[in-house]
Formats: structure tokens, C-alpha cells, sequence
């Protein structure tokens, strides 16, 4: 059953590089991320090689740290992605009057 709850959540992924120390930037992000959106989107964080740190919304790169020749997101760059993510949640069920 949970699962198919995480389906119906838009999806955001936080890849990092283990080996390369990343895991906190990851954290702090998804500590972030979970902030605001705590039980409306699925939050996922992903080990991975090779020096990366990604954030992918449904699927789709939001941020990848290769290509941006290294650089670490800052809070510019985490308010654009909640922004992203905000446009991919559902708009809310609005209440109808009966009579």
C-alpha cells in the first residue's frame, strides 16, 4: 500500500557520491525538502559514484553538480527547485456547496 501512495507523489531524487563525502550537502537538501513538502512528495536519497550530485524531479534533472562545473546548489538555486516541485503537485480539491 505504501507504495502505491509514493506513485501518486510527484517523485524527487537526491543522487550523491558517497565516496566523495556528499552525503551531507544530500541531507541538507532533502532535510530541506522535507521541510516543505513532508508527506506530499516521495523523497528518495541515492547513493551513487563518480562525483556526482544530481536532483531529479519525476525523472527530470533539476540540478547536476558535473554540469555546473562542480559547484554545490546555494539557497538561490533551492528555492528554484522548490518552486519546481511546488508546479508539480497537484492543485488542491477545492470544497463545492450543496443547495
Amino acid at each position: 500500500m505504501q507504495e502505491s501512495l509514493a506513485k501518486d507523489k510527484p517523485q524527487v531524487e537526491i543522487r550523491y557520491c558517497m565516496g566523495c563525502g556528499y552525503f551531507p550537502q544530500a541531507a541538507w537538501i532533502a532535510s530541506e525538502f522535507y521541510s516543505e513538502f513532508s508527506g506530499t512528495v516521495a523523497l528518495t536519497l541515492t547513493p551513487v559514484e563518480g562525483g556526482r550530485l544530481e536532483i531529479l524531479l519525476d525523472g527530470k534533472v533539476l540540478f547536476d553538480r558535473l554540469a555546473q562545473n562542480g559547484a554545490f546548489p546555494n539557497w538561490n538555486d533551492l528555492r528554484q527547485f522548490r518552486r519546481a516541485i511546488r508546479k508539480s503537485l497537484p492543485a488542491p480539491k477545492t470544497l463545492q456547496t450543496v443547495g
